[in-house]
């Protein structure tokens, strides 16, 4: 929350990155492409659905009620949604058919926490691109603003792309 001393760990991180002339799953990105911008409300109901039917493990109470900002505040996995999910929209139909999977995640609170049904500007960009034998992997930042303009929130991602579970792929054995 807020401006820490220190660059944390994920920050600090060798992204190791690639030629992106290599890639096959994530050929059409470059660091620094910006992926957009969205405007997004964190989804009060879906939170509070998730909340009741016991699939969180430890909800908090302001989670759904009252906080001490306020109103109900999101969840860490409702932030990474808002930060992730529409953001990415575009990027995703230039990759094909593969099996994703979440790599790192680190979320950064900067003016209070996010709330529920608050709509937040969000951008992003594709900080790295690199792979693994098995893996491509894109890591990109996305940012938060309220309504006031305000950086609310940010997030470093990285997400890997399987490469056997891609058509683009069928090409190599083992």
């Amino acid at each position: 929350m807020g401006s820490p001393p220190d660059t944390s760990a994920l920050r600090r991180r060798d992204l190791r990155p690639v030629d992106p002339a290599g890639l096959r799953i994530l050929s059409a990105l470059r660091p620094g492409d910006a992926l957009g911008e969205r405007h997004v409300a964190v989804d009060g109901e879906r939170q509070r659905s998730v909340i009741g039917q016991g699939a969180m493990t430890e909800p908090l109470d302001w989670y759904t009620g009252s906080s001490p900002w306020g109103g109900p505040i999101a969840s860490p996995s409702a932030v990474v949604s808002l930060l992730y999910g529409q953001l990415l929209e575009g990027v995703r139909d230039t990759m094909g058919p593969h099996v994703g999977l979440f790599g790192a995640i680190e979320i950064s609170f900067h003016a209070g926490p996010v709330f529920l049904g608050r709509t937040y500007r969000v951008t992003g960009e594709v900080a790295a691109l690199s792979q693994t034998p098995k893996t491509e992997v894109l890591w990109f930042d996305s940012r938060a603003f309220d309504d006031a303009g305000t950086l609310a929130a940010e997030m470093r991602m990285m997400l890997r792309q399987m490469k056997q579970s891609s058509p683009l792929y069928h090409d190599q054995t083992g």
